[in-house]
C-alpha cells in the first residue's frame, strides 16, 4: 500500500509540473491524496495510478515539444538552405545565359569576319587580275611606243636623206650633213608676220618652186609639231561642242563602254558622233510636237490677258451680288420695290463704294463664292474665236 505521505509529495511534485508549464492555475491545485468522503480518488491505488499517467503525459508532452522543436529547427534550416540554392541556381542561369550570349556575339563576329576574309580574298584576286591586266597593258604600250619611235627615227633618217639629195640636187657646195636654211620673201609683208614662227623660219611658202624638201630637219619637226597641236586643239573644241550638243539635246545614243586604258577619239568617231547628236538636234527643230518660242510668248500673253479678263469678271459679278443682296435686304426692310432708276444704276456698277451703308458693309463681310475654275488652253483658244454676249452689268473695256 501507497504511504500517504509519498502520495502527498508525488500530488506536489504533479501540480508544479502542471503549473511550470501552465497546465493548471495558480491556487487551483489538485490534491491527489484527498480520500475524504469528498474525494475524487478514491483509493490511493487510484491516485498514484493518475499520477503516473499524468506524468507519463507530462515526459511526453516534453519529448514531443522537443521535436517539434528541433523539427521546426530542421525545417528553418532547410528553408534557408532552399533559398540558398534557389539563388545560386538564379545567378548560375544568369551566368549561363550571359556565357550563351556572348557565345552568340563570338560566333557572329566569327561569321562576319569569315566573310571580310573571303570579300578580301575576292578584291585580292581581283587587284592581283587587274595588275596582271595593267602589266600586260604596259607591255603592249610599251612595245607600241617603241614600234612608234622606231617609224619616227626612220621618217626622220628618210627625211634627212631627202633633204640631203635636194640639196645635192641644187648644186650646193656644202656636205649632206650640214643643211642650209634659204629665207626668201618680203620682209615686211603683213601676211608673212601673221603665219606661225615655224612657218617664218623657213622659204616662202605662197611660192610655186617652194618644197618642204628645202627645209631643215628642225623646221620640218618644229611644222609637225605645231601642225599636231593644232589637230588636238581643233579635235577637243569638236568634242567639246559635241558634248554641249549632246547635253542640250538630250541625245542618249550608243556611248563608249568604260576601257582600261581610254584611247582618243579619231576624228572618224568623232565626225560620226557629232553627225548622229545633228541628226538628232534636227528631229528636235522639225518635230511639230515643239512650238517656236515666239508662239508660246504670243500665248502666254493671250492667256494673261485672258485671266485678267475673268478676274475682273468675277469682281463685278460679286459686286452685281452684292447689289441683289442689298436690293433684297431693303425691299425686307422697307417693302419698297426695285425701280427702274436702281436697274438703271445697278447696270453700271461703279467700283467706287460709298463708305457707311449697307450694302458695302456687306460686300466687305463676303459671301463665301467659290474661286472661277480657269479654263484649259485649248478650250480658251476654241473660244477665242467666238463673239462674246456682253452682260449687263460688264464694262464695255473689259477685253
Amino acid at each position: 500500500m501507497i504511504d500517504t505521505d509519498n502520495l502527498r509529495t508525488a500530488s506536489l511534485y504533479i501540480n508544479n509540473q502542471l503549473l511550470s508549464r501552465g497546465l493548471l492555475r495558480d491556487g487551483h491545485e489538485i490534491d491527489f491524496a484527498d480520500f475524504g468522503p469528498r474525494g475524487y480518488f478514491g483509493t490511493p491505488d487510484s491516485a498514484s495510478r493518475i499520477i503516473s499517467i499524468l506524468n507519463d503525459l507530462i515526459i511526453r508532452r516534453d519529448r514531443d515539444a522537443e521535436q517539434r522543436d528541433s523539427l521546426t529547427t530542421a525545417v528553418r534550416n532547410l528553408r534557408a538552405e532552399n533559398l540558398k540554392h534557389t539563388s545560386d541556381i538564379v545567378r548560375l542561369t544568369e551566368k549561363c545565359a550571359d556565357a550563351q550570349r556572348r557565345s552568340d556575339i563570338a560566333s557572329t563576329a566569327e561569321a562576319s569576319l569569315k566573310t571580310q576574309l573571303k570579300s578580301a580574298e575576292s578584291a585580292i584576286k581581283g587587284l592581283k587580275d587587274e595588275l596582271a591586266r595593267t602589266k600586260g597593258l604596259v607591255a603592249q604600250l610599251r612595245a607600241s611606243c617603241a614600234t612608234e619611235i622606231r617609224r619616227r627615227d626612220r621618217q626622220i633618217e628618210t627625211l634627212k636623206k631627202q633633204v640631203g639629195e635636194a640639196g645635192r640636187a641644187r648644186g650646193t657646195r656644202s656636205s649632206s650633213g650640214v643643211v642650209s636654211i634659204t629665207v626668201t620673201g618680203d620682209v615686211g609683208n603683213e601676211d608673212q608676220r601673221r603665219l606661225s614662227p615655224a612657218a617664218r623660219a623657213g622659204g616662202n611658202l605662197e611660192d610655186r618652186d617652194y618644197s618642204l624638201r628645202s627645209e631643215s630637219n628642225a623646221f620640218l619637226a618644229n611644222l609637225a609639231q605645231n601642225l599636231s597641236e593644232e589637230n588636238e586643239a581643233l579635235l577637243r573644241v569638236m568634242q567639246q561642242a559635241k558634248d554641249h550638243l549632246r547635253e542640250m539635246s538630250g541625245f542618249t545614243g550608243e556611248e563608249r563602254q568604260d576601257a582600261e586604258v581610254m584611247k582618243p577619239q579619231g576624228w572618224e568617231e568623232l565626225a560620226s558622233e557629232l553627225g548622229a547628236v545633228m541628226d538628232h538636234m534636227r528631229t528636235i527643230l522639225t518635230n511639230p510636237s515643239f512650238v517656236p518660242i515666239e508662239e508660246v510668248m504670243v500665248r502666254e500673253e493671250e492667256i494673261h490677258r485672258l485671266r485678267k479678263g475673268f478676274v475682273k469678271m468675277e469682281s463685278r459679278w460679286e459686286d452685281a451680288v452684292h447689289l441683289m443682296d442689298g436690293w433684297r435686304k431693303r425691299m425686307a426692310k422697307n417693302g419698297r420695290p426695285v425701280g427702274q432708276d436702281d436697274i438703271r444704276m445697278g447696270l453700271h456698277l461703279s467700283p467706287i463704294r460709298v463708305p457707311d451703308v449697307e450694302e458695302t458693309r456687306a460686300a466687305a463681310r463676303g459671301h463665301d463664292l467659290s474661286a472661277v475654275q480657269e479654263e484649259n488652253e485649248d478650250e480658251m483658244e476654241d473660244r477665242q474665236g467666238m463673239p462674246l454676249a456682253p452682260f449687263p452689268f460688264m464694262d464695255h473695256d473689259m477685253y
